[in-house]
């Protein structure tokens, strides 16, 4: 038993009134009257010994004494809130899978599928947060921990120091374009042709392009064109007509079905990195986490069937 310990009604009101400088205002804040507030604070004053506050009048002040005790209490009360609000988040994340994707894969792979997951795992809920970085560096150890992503689906050469991953797709990029572009009949188009259209480059790989071109003309000196930071970029200006690209060939399997692009040439390069599953040592245990790399894999492997 804490035998040194005043009951806690009298503790609250105390520091409420000590706070917010008024009985009124801590009366309002636990929802009970002033006199209420005033009668704890004096059988406080009566229990301790010691008086909390000075009065003059209608103003009221804080003893040295009571100064110090309220900081005490302040800081204890802070940190018993802090524990409940830690352990309300801890509760609600053991059924919640936070999942961080890049912007493409999300949309055009999890989003539209979700609903499925979702239907079959009703017991569980996903958080997608959208990731800070692209390939592999040194950050992605931290940005898991920091923003408490349980599952990164990162592109990259499958190194992670620290972390484990797991293959999820291959990278096949194929060249794109609207079918205003390259005229209405037209489906296939030559490399040498290709250099006569825009071309449309990705900000952080504009050497994509050249990987394409050395299958063909590897001596070739591609023009300059418009420069795109991200493939959700190029998707959009790809479809608006503005150029040739090199998009995933995962993120327009539903445009080249319905005609809104048109894959221009029947090469695909195969790059050397690919989108993985990454994860710290231990997650890959939780029943939340396995059953939606399960179903992950279920819905990549049936995309182009």
């Amino acid at each position: 038993m804490r035998h040194n310990t005043p009951p806690l009604n009298a503790l609250k009101a105390f520091e409420a009134a000590a706070r917010t400088g008024s009985y009124t205002q801590a009366s309002k804040e636990l929802f009970v009257t002033s006199g209420a507030i005033s009668q704890q604070v004096a059988n406080l004053e009566k229990i301790l010994g010691v008086k909390l506050f000075s009065r003059k009048g209608s103003k009221l002040s804080l003893t040295q004494v009571g100064k110090k005790y309220q900081l005490r209490l302040t800081e204890a009360f802070d940190k018993l809130e802090m524990a409940t609000t830690e352990l309300f988040t801890s509760q609600r994340r053991e059924h919640i899978l936070n999942v961080g994707v890049l912007p493409m894969f999300s949309a055009k792979i999890l989003v539209p599928a979700l609903s499925n997951y979702l239907k079959d795992n009703p017991e569980f809920k996903i958080q997608l947060t959208t990731l800070r970085v692209d390939f592999a560096t040194d950050k992605t150890y931290q940005e898991l921990r920091e923003r408490q992503i349980d599952l990164g689906i990162y592109f990259g050469n499958g190194n992670w120091p620290g972390l484990h991953s797991s293959k999820l797709l291959g990278e096949e990029l194929i060249a794109v374009a609207a079918r205003s572009l390259v005229g209405a009949g037209s489906r296939q188009v030559c490399p040498e042709d290709i250099l006569g259209l825009p071309i449309l480059y990705h900000g952080i790989r504009p050497d994509t392009w050249h990987q394409w071109f050395a299958n063909f003309l590897p001596e070739a000196t591609l023009p300059s064109g418009s420069i795109f930071e991200q493939f959700s970029m190029l998707f959009e200006a790809a479809k608006a007509g503005l150029g040739v690209c090199l998009l995933p060939k995962y993120a327009v399997l539903d445009e080249l079905k319905r005609g809104e692009l048109i894959q221009i040439h029947s090469y695909s390069l195969q790059t050397q990195n690919s989108y993985y599953a990454v994860f710290e040592e231990g997650k890959d245990a939780e029943p939340k986490f396995s059953a939606f790399l399960e179903w992950l894999r279920r819905e990549i492997s049936t995309m182009d069937s």
